[in-house]
Formats: C-alpha cells, sequence, structure tokens
C-alpha cells in the first residue's frame, strides 16, 4: 500500500486539542470529526470544511459533563449518529447534499 500526504484538515493549535473520532461517509463524499471542544466538524472529499455544529447534551443543566464518545454516518451519508457519555445518541439529518444541512437532530434514541 502506497500512502500520501495531502493536507492537513486542522490548523495546530496551542496546547492539546484532542479528536474524539473521525468517520467517512461510506460513499466517501464526506468526512465528520469531532473532538474535546464537543464541536462537529465536516468536510468535503478534497478536505475543504463544509460546515460545522455544537453537540448538545442530554441534559441541559450538565452542559459541560458529556464527551461525544464516537460519530457515525448512515450507510447512504444523510445522517450522522453522535453517541455521547451521558448515554444517548443524536441523530442528525445531513441531507444528500451540502446546501441541505438542516442539522436539527431527527431523533433521540
Amino acid at each position: 500500500m502506497q500512502l500520501r500526504y495531502l493536507k492537513n484538515l486542522h490548523p495546530p493549535d496551542e496546547g492539546m486539542s484532542k479528536v474524539t473520532s473521525i468517520s467517512w461517509s461510506a460513499n466517501t463524499t464526506r468526512l465528520a470529526t469531532v473532538g474535546a471542544d464537543k464541536i462537529v466538524q465536516l468536510f468535503d472529499e478534497q478536505g475543504d470544511k463544509q460546515d460545522r455544529f455544537q453537540t448538545k447534551p442530554a441534559d441541559k443543566a450538565a452542559a459541560r459533563a458529556y464527551t461525544v464518545k464516537t460519530i457515525e454516518f448512515s450507510p447512504d451519508g444523510t445522517k450522522l449518529a453522535v453517541a455521547q457519555s451521558d448515554n444517548i445518541v443524536f441523530v442528525y439529518k445531513l441531507g444528500a447534499d451540502w446546501k441541505d444541512l438542516g442539522l436539527a437532530p431527527v431523533e433521540d434514541l
């Protein structure tokens, strides 16, 4: 296997900046990353940032008491599941195209 460096997705930060989870969509047109800051960032297949959104806690009173454990795309790449340490999974509807981004939770599982 030949590996080739393409580009950096995130610019370097001062200090620690932990990446919690990274996920490619099955059709390889979208990449999602989430860090300790609980912000999901969405990239296209060229690695250009298209959008970002803040995750939300299950209990609004404990806004800082959770971490994002993992993220995963649906098979068609139109939804993104976000699993959190506060025992909830949010499913965000992304749409089929970048202009369709609604970013409202579809359902709580």
